[in-house]
């Protein structure tokens, strides 16, 4: 039981030492103008220009299915554009939160 105390103990100290050189570390990348995580697929003008066309092609076909397949959205983004393309003509979705 006292070895594991002891290990414990020295896992403690370690990270102790281990974390104030990460945060600085990451820090310092964050000044230099470095980003975590993985990179973006599209830029913020590309992302308005899909939503643009998926909308104007909502206004034009009220199937769902027709977007899924046209932009290879998921479902329930098609039905999230379909309600913003034609509000109040769907009954909101009461099951879902």
């Amino acid at each position: 039981m006292l070895v594991f105390y002891v290990f414990a103990a020295l896992a403690e100290f370690i990270r102790a030492l281990i974390v104030p050189g990460n945060n600085e570390s990451l820090d310092a990348a964050r000044a230099r103008g470095a980003r975590r995580g993985r990179p973006l697929a599209m830029t913020d003008e590309q992302v308005g220009h899909a939503r643009d066309r998926i909308l104007d092609e909502a206004r034009s076909n009220c199937d769902p299915l027709h977007l899924v397949r046209l932009f290879g959205i998921h479902p329930r983004t098609a039905i999230t554009h379909l309600y913003a393309a034609h509000p109040g003509r769907f009954r909101p979705d009461v099951i879902a939160p």
